[in-house]
Parts: structure tokens; C-alpha cells; sequence
């Protein structure tokens, strides 16, 4: 099974850096499988990872999740597939491009939707 892991946080380091003073230098890593599943884990992180599951934010440690799935890191709120953009589940050498990516979402005032700069 091939497979690719990504860092997230807000250390120049991260594979995907999340500009935001509530995220962890290494906050999360990011495993995305061949088979388009993505698994993530909190890398203990001081204020934890959440996901919205229904209309409640449950605590999240490690685990599958969806690509369509909002999750916040601290307190910056981002939707999963917005962290990889152009493909949902990059693989293999298509992975490399992403790397230093850079992103402060934010929620649209009128739409509620999460956006990327």
C-alpha cells in the first residue's frame, strides 16, 4: 500500500503550514493512503484537534476522516480538502507539490463557507 504522510502546523518546517498562533509548530500529521483515505493524527499537540461530526465538535486523536470534513487545529477552523489544493488526495510524487503550503482560512461573513487565501 502506498501512502504519503504530510505535517501540519505552523512551523516553516510543515509540509502544510497553518498560520495561526492557536496552531502547534507540528500540530498534526496528515497520512494520505493510495487509496484516497486520510488519516490523521494529533501530535500532542497543546490545543488539540477537533472535528465536526453532525452539529458537535468531537475531540480527535487519531483516525479516518472524510475529505469534506471540518476540522479545527486549536481554533483555526479549515475543511480538509482545502488544505490540498487542485487534488483532494494527491499521491505519490503529485504529493511534493505541496509542500510549504501556506493557508489562513477564513469563514465568508455572508456564506458561512470556509475560505482559503
Amino acid at each position: 500500500m502506498a501512502f504519503r504522510t504530510l505535517t501540519i502546523g505552523r512551523s516553516e518546517r510543515s509540509d502544510i503550514r497553518l498560520e495561526d498562533t492557536s496552531v502547534s509548530r507540528l500540530h498534526a500529521e496528515l497520512t494520505l493512503t493510495a487509496e484516497g483515505r486520510c488519516f490523521l493524527t494529533d501530535r500532542n499537540s497543546l490545543r488539540g484537534i477537533t472535528v465536526l461530526r453532525g452539529d458537535q465538535w468531537i475531540p480527535h486523536r487519531q483516525g479516518y476522516v472524510e475529505q469534506d470534513a471540518r476540522i479545527r487545529f486549536g481554533k483555526q477552523e479549515v475543511v480538509l480538502r482545502a488544505l490540498l489544493p487542485g487534488h483532494p488526495f494527491p499521491s505519490g510524487a503529485e504529493v511534493s507539490a505541496y509542500k510549504q503550503v501556506s493557508v489562513k482560512p477564513r469563514r465568508n461573513a455572508s456564506s458561512g463557507e470556509i475560505e482559503i487565501d
